[in-house]
């Protein structure tokens, strides 16, 4: 899905995981520091929980499993969706 979607696909910062000018990790390190995750998240959240809460009834997430805090909010009280991480 995140390969389909423009905007989740820059959200996620692909475009630069793909990007290893500065050596394999050092754009995701970065990506994925505490701030611009935080953010990330966020963003993330506002645009697409709606939906998944309504419309996703099982998540399954893998590589990066870092990627897997995205849905976090969703597997408590009152939405309590499936997680699997793989």
């Amino acid at each position: 899905f995140c390969c389909r979607d423009p905007y989740l696909y820059n959200l996620l910062g692909i475009p630069e995981l793909h990007d290893h000018s500065d050596g394999q990790w050092a754009k995701a390190y970065r990506h994925h520091e505490l701030q611009p995750w935080a953010e990330t998240k966020a963003t993330f959240r506002a645009q697409y929980h709606d939906f998944l809460a309504k419309d996703v009834d099982l998540i399954l997430c893998g590589h990066p499993l870092y990627w897997c805090t995205l849905f976090e909010d969703l597997l408590g009280d009152p939405v309590r969706k499936a997680m699997v991480a793989v």
